[in-house]
């Protein structure tokens, strides 16, 4: 009885921590670009945070060339 308990938990376990690994790969995957504003089919306009992460690199690549 209690290897069977012990089988029980372990499967449970696995399967719990399984499930939570695929949620946080499918929210990295699919609502990770949005934060940023990198996929902006219902927005007209681009975000803030993306504006400020294109801008650093264009001020980055400017620098760069200068030397």
């Amino acid at each position: 009885m209690g290897l069977d308990l012990r089988m029980s938990l372990s499967l449970f376990l696995n399967i719990y921590i399984s499930s939570l690994i695929f949620l946080i790969v499918f929210h990295v995957i699919f609502f990770g670009p949005w934060y940023p504003g990198l996929v902006s089919r219902m927005a007209e306009e681009k975000s803030d945070m993306l504006i400020i992460i294109q801008d650093c690199a264009s001020v980055r690549r400017r620098l760069n060339n200068k030397k």
